[in-house]
């Protein structure tokens, strides 16, 4: 027997596996209030079963707009529906059965104990780690009225909106006037306003003209496109964008050539991308406008196209050759 106080190595391995051998057991059994030898344990048996398949779209995860079915089940013990998983569908042009990761974290998110459901405000102006926010619960009315506002303290042009695509952006600049989903949008006066349904969804025809404020603009068709060019886009391995990413890869198949800016070298520059070239970060506009002028300098444009599909012919004075200004230059 050990009489100075100090553990011998042999002890200390004893405990160390028992340590260990408690937190291996434990998990499983810490739940169960009988013990079965023999039979089918309760555990084994299914905990949901499942009942439907409900349709649905995408919750503005990003511009795609993918079609994807939610799985709900049944609690065997509670008898309580809730929704388990989602799973693609092959028939939706968009996504073709696909979905990205975001989308598997939908279902947790809606039953997240973390999850937002108030209006919260922020009562203490100072920033930093080590400052408390002060967070307080308005109602959403007020909290809008607040920023109403003080955004009328603004002249219309000076606005300008960048919004996700989220129900309540969208809430948010109805409330300021947005009430047309045209080309002429209005907020207080001014149609400054981007959302990601502006950038690129096949069914943004359909779907942002009818249910939100902003424009109605076609898809592009990435799968039969020959010339993509980058900046800063890279939804291969970052954001992963299912809707647009396997129309991509079928446009490489039939012969995209992938040009890329970007100051990072992503995975994408060693694989999918045909030439990549790593600008200094900000130099994005000087480059895109030394483009321009390239293009214009030697007419390498096509004059046919901008007529017949585009609205530059109407931005060109047909006496003076020169740009269309308003009263204000």
């Amino acid at each position: 027997m050990n009489t100075n106080g100090r553990m011998s190595r042999r002890t200390f391995l004893k405990l160390t596996g028992l340590t260990s051998a408690y937190f291996i057991v434990d998990p499983p059994l810490r739940n169960l209030s009988v013990a079965y030898a023999f039979g089918d344990h309760p555990q084994e048996k299914a905990a949901y079963s499942i009942t439907k398949k409900i349709p649905q779209v995408c919750a503005r995860a990003c511009e795609c707009d993918c079609a994807y079915n939610i799985v709900v089940g049944v609690d065997q013990a509670t008898g309580m529906e809730r929704a388990l998983t989602i799973e693609g569908r092959p028939d939706d042009p968009v996504s073709r059965g696909k979905y990205c990761i975001k989308a598997l974290g939908f279902v947790d998110g809606m039953y997240n104990p973390d999850r937002l459901l108030v209006t919260l405000k922020r009562t203490n102006p100072k920033r930093g780690l080590n400052e408390d926010p002060g967070w307080v619960t308005v109602k959403t009315d007020d909290a809008l009225k607040e920023i109403i506002e003080k955004l009328k303290k603004y002249r219309p042009e000076q606005m300008l909106f960048a919004s996700p695509g989220d129900p309540y952006s969208n809430r948010l600049c109805r409330s300021l006037g947005v009430t047309r989903s045209d080309q002429r949008t209005e907020c207080f006066g001014t149609h400054y306003y981007l959302n990601c349904l502006m950038i690129t969804n096949p069914p943004n025809k359909y779907y942002s003209s009818t249910y939100t404020v902003t424009h109605s603009l076609w898809g592009f068709d990435y799968s039969k496109t020959k010339y993509m060019l980058w900046f800063g886009f890279d939804s291969f391995s970052k954001t992963a964008k299912a809707g647009i990413l396997n129309h991509i890869a079928e446009g490489k198949r039939n012969g995209t050539k992938i040009v890329a800016f970007n100051p990072v070298k992503t995975p994408l520059a060693d694989g999918i991308i045909d030439e990549f070239y790593p600008i200094k970060p900000g130099t994005d506009l000087a480059l895109a406008l030394a483009m321009i002028k390239i293009i214009l300098d030697g007419k390498l444009y096509n004059t046919d196209f901008l007529q017949k599909y585009s609205d530059s012919a109407a931005l060109i004075d047909s006496d003076s050759k020169k740009h269309l200004t308003d009263k204000d230059g």
